[in-house]
């Protein structure tokens, strides 16, 4: 998986130039410790020469094969112009100049690279070209395997997954996990992300874009992870629809692209990311950013749903998102339009939002962790406060104006939320006006 997202790094290129890129495995996963930077950097110089000397219309294929010993093998092969018999001997040689090309200094630096970075994992590389046919570079590694290090059951569970269908449907019971939303096309790179999140997270999944943007509508997941390279509907559409859909532009993003330029970064938070990671991305990162996510967004509905006497609306408002607040905005106002009734017509909210009930339910409890109902109340009992510190109007008149029919009720229900009886806080506020005074 971790070759598999290399070789994703120049599709963008290779179609430029219109080069076919494959990638081959026989196999689906293989469990290994591996030092990344190192397998970062040989297959990058590999694919990046391969290109570079392949015409238009040829083709690069990368391709991995574990061998027996705790080994594996890394080809990455090409229909270009070959190297010549007399130079096969000295490609790895630093500044030799005699290659083919252009700019044979670079390329022979890429290639003593490849060569020092695979010794020094004590492996071997080998080259097998032909004069206008092309060129084949085979890196054979020793690894460690699995069975050398152990299996947990983490690992058991993987594997397990590998072979369930990429899309899960279904809601299930109430989640007790946070739920993550992984939108990728490629099968291998989405098990690789569940492999990092399943122990913390409850998992769904979608192929592209389109199928994201229908599924997200009912599940309302706590983080979407999206690749931005897919078909039917790709990744940025996905994320500027997201942030345009009032039940759904809450939700944080985690962006995954291929392109590694900055200008492509920029795009991806212009459209809404809240964070972009760069195949291959480091799992260890993938946990943190995920984690911390769906931290911001726990402590943010925390902070909304504590209520004190020393916290404004407008403090609380400040630290939700534009969205979440914009959004809160209209639902108060909605609620204050009905507010005398004792009975708030919750289908009648949900319409005035342009949402259906369900999809009220899950933004309001997403933002607030509140459901409608409570959040209605808790908007009625902050205006029964405010009328209270405002003037000496009577509390049967507050309370009928809150929509409680019932003073007894309406008493009941501001001491359980403020900690004092409605009279006990008109006092406290008639003791201050009059100290200050």
């Amino acid at each position: 998986m971790f070759v598999s997202m290399l070789v994703d790094n120049f599709n963008d290129i290779a179609q430029q130039q219109m080069i076919t890129l494959e990638f081959n495995s026989p196999v689906k996963t293989l469990m290994v410790v591996f030092p990344p930077d190192h397998i970062h950097k040989i297959v990058h110089s590999l694919i990046s020469n391969a290109i570079k000397f392949t015409p238009r219309n040829g083709k690069v294929m990368v391709g991995l094969t574990p061998l027996e010993s705790n080994k594996v093998r890394i080809t990455v092969a090409d229909t270009g112009k070959g190297i010549p018999l007399n130079e096969k001997s000295h490609i790895f040689n630093p500044f030799d100049q005699s290659l083919n090309g252009d700019d044979g200094v670079s390329t022979s630096l890429d290639l003593t690279l490849v060569h020092q970075l695979v010794t020094g994992l004590n492996g071997t590389v080998s080259v097998e070209s032909e004069k206008d046919k092309g060129t084949t570079f085979v890196i054979d590694v020793p690894l460690l395997s699995e069975a050398s290090i152990g299996v947990n059951d983490d690992e058991e569970y993987n594997h397990q997954f590998a072979e369930k269908r990429i899309r899960q449907t279904g809601n299930g019971n109430i989640k007790q996990k946070p739920l993550v939303f992984i939108v990728e096309n490629n099968e291998n790179v989405a098990f690789f992300i569940a492999s990092h999140l399943q122990r913390d997270y409850e998992l769904r999944f979608a192929r592209d874009g389109r199928e994201a943007l229908q599924n997200a509508m009912d599940l309302v997941p706590d983080l979407i992870i999206t690749d931005i390279m897919m078909p039917v509907m790709d990744g940025k559409e996905l994320i500027t629809r997201l942030r345009n859909d009032a039940s759904l532009n809450h939700i944080p993003i985690i962006a995954l692209t291929a392109n590694m330029s900055e200008r492509e970064r920029l795009e991806c938070f212009k459209a809404g990311a809240d964070n972009v990671l760069v195949k291959p991305f480091n799992s260890s990162e993938l946990r943190i950013v995920s984690a911390r996510l769906i931290k911001q967004r726990l402590t943010l509905r925390e902070r909304l749903t504590k209520t004190s006497n020393d916290m404004s609306d407008n403090q609380q408002a400040k630290q939700m998102s534009k969205a979440d607040q914009e959004f809160i905005n209209k639902l108060v106002d909605v609620i204050h339009v009905q507010m005398a009734n004792d009975d708030i017509d919750m289908e009648h909210v949900a319409a005035a939002l342009s949402l259906s009930r369900k999809q009220l339910r899950t933004r309001v409890m997403a933002i607030t962790g509140l459901t409608p109902v409570a959040f209605v109340l808790q908007v009625r009992l902050n205006y029964a406060r405010r009328m209270i510190a405002a003037d000496n109007t009577p509390l049967t008149k507050i309370a009928s104006k809150c929509g409680f029919q019932n003073l007894s009720h309406f008493s009941k229900a501001f001491k359980q939320q403020f900690g004092v009886s409605p009279l006990q806080f008109r006092k406290n506020v008639d003791d201050i006006s009059l100290n200050k005074s």
